[in-house]
């Protein structure tokens, strides 16, 4: 029983934490989302932080993006491969990343230190696959490389978003379908990719 409770207001939590963020998304509204008591909640999680670190624990689990490139693949195209891969992922759950974002602005230490550990992952990642395709980089050249190829995928997405809601810069239907083309995205990682790894053309 305490299982199958366990996961109804964890169920419950990836419904409305989207909308409402860790503030507004108390115990009660919870209970009346699951179908349960407020006692009960009680009585399975120690307090909202424990239940929050279940609950983003439980989203992270069910996110793998990507899989581990063949040992064949090119060290740059594994890297393009893992980024074009984070920032579908990305679009995909934007809704959630920004409420993580908001709660992290808003001081909440349990998400705060949840995406930190969450992106420090990412990044970590990012690095290794570029200090194997710059095996001859110092290490300000991968700092700053790895900043530039972070900002440049995560910004046009997140920034987006924040000016389409608040009305500036709206996008369209269009615009919003363009943004999230298969072959806009390449081509938008293409370019990165040429200033990141220097491939340039010359002519």
């Amino acid at each position: 029983m305490s299982f199958h409770a366990k996961e109804k207001f964890i169920q419950a939590g990836l419904t409305l934490y989207p909308q409402m963020g860790y503030r507004k998304l108390s115990v009660r509204v919870l209970a009346a989302e699951a179908g349960l008591s407020s006692g009960l909640f009680h009585q399975l999680f120690a307090n909202k932080d424990v239940f929050f670190l279940a609950l983003l624990q439980a989203h992270q689990s069910a996110q793998v993006f990507w899989q581990e490139a063949d040992a064949a693949t090119p060290p740059d195209e594994a890297l393009r491969q893992f980024m074009l891969a984070f920032a579908a992922s990305l679009r995909a759950d934007l809704p959630w990343f920004l409420r993580m974002m908001d709660d992290c602005a808003e001081q909440v230490d349990v998400v705060r230190a949840h995406v930190k550990l969450m992106l420090q992952g990412y990044f970590d990642r990012i690095e290794f696959l570029l200090r194997q395709s710059l095996p001859e980089g110092t290490e300000a050249d991968y700092h700053l490389r790895r900043k530039f190829l972070i900002l440049t995928t995560l910004a046009p997405i997140l920034l987006g978003q924040r000016f389409s809601s608040m009305g500036i810069l709206p996008l369209t239907e269009g615009q919003m379908k363009r943004s999230s083309d298969a072959a806009a995205q390449q081509q938008w990682m293409d370019w990165v990719f040429s200033a990141v790894l220097d491939k340039h053309e010359k002519g």
